[in-house]
């Protein structure tokens, strides 16, 4: 852990992810830093989400169950909120506007991600 990586306290991250396992090891993950963070598995619980909580970031995969995530990303884009597409697919259309890691990434490196992007340049 390097010293820039101290604490997400404060933070709201959603984690909008349709396989429980995965979204128990981001969550688990980033409680371990301090964040708050609230789950989404559909679209609709995601837009609702994004809709009622003051974001900081968020980590979203490409396919929720059947649907496709590019209305999540348009939404996050339209409030300005940062975040990193988290899938096994290929990232196209809205979800261009956020940061891409392929699954499966070490954990580490999605943290470090996370840290790099609520830290302003």
């Amino acid at each position: 852990m390097t010293s820039e990586r101290t604490s997400m306290a404060g933070r709201l991250i959603l984690i909008a992810e349709d396989e429980p396992l995965i979204a128990l090891d981001i969550s688990c993950e980033l409680q371990r830093y301090a964040a708050e963070v609230v789950l989404a598995r559909t679209l609709s619980e995601g837009l609702r989400l994004i809709r009622d909580n003051p974001l900081s970031i968020a980590i979203i995969d490409q396919q929720l169950g059947f649907e496709d995530a590019d209305e999540l990303c348009e939404a996050l884009s339209a409030r300005e909120v940062p975040f990193i597409v988290y899938s096994g697919r290929s990232c196209d259309g809205a979800c261009l506007g956020g940061e891409f890691l392929s699954k499966p990434a070490d954990p580490d490196v999605l943290i470090g991600k996370v840290f790099r992007m609520l830290t302003p340049a």
